[in-house]
């Protein structure tokens, strides 16, 4: 199996990176002009704070038995996707504020890929060496 650092990109991924910078600028409705950035950022931090929020809720869930002796399935799954559409509003913010500095979602994900590589590159020399 293939690490997943060392897949080639698909085109069609970028054609979705490139079709949610769009959406995000076209819903962006709220115009603050050069506050925008400040606006963006307090709204990733919140957004941020939800994603929290709803991990502590479904570890809480994965936890509690609630008298029955098992989990409880329904909550653990409304958790989940309660948790991946508070990641969609993180992904919004973050793609505003990407798109407010004209910067290209392929490209910091290329830069951020080569920052794993490196990371991992790196880690692996630190354990050969000891």
């Amino acid at each position: 199996m293939t690490s997943l650092l060392a897949q080639q990109e698909d085109s069609n991924d970028s054609q979705l990176l490139q079709t949610f910078q769009q959406v995000v600028k076209d819903t962006h409705i709220h115009k603050f002009n050069e506050y925008d950035m400040l606006y963006f950022s307090n709204g990733l931090g919140g957004e941020c704070g939800e994603v929290q929020n709803e991990v502590k809720k479904l570890y809480r869930a994965l936890v509690s038995d609630n008298g029955s002796g098992s989990p409880d399935i329904q909550e653990i799954d409304r958790r989940k996707e309660n948790i991946k559409s508070e990641l969609g509003d993180v992904m919004w913010y973050l793609t505003a504020i990407a798109n407010k500095l004209e910067y290209n979602l392929e490209d910091i994900l290329h830069q951020c890929i080569s920052k794993c590589k490196k990371h991992v590159s790196e880690s692996s020399n630190k354990v050969l060496t000891k």
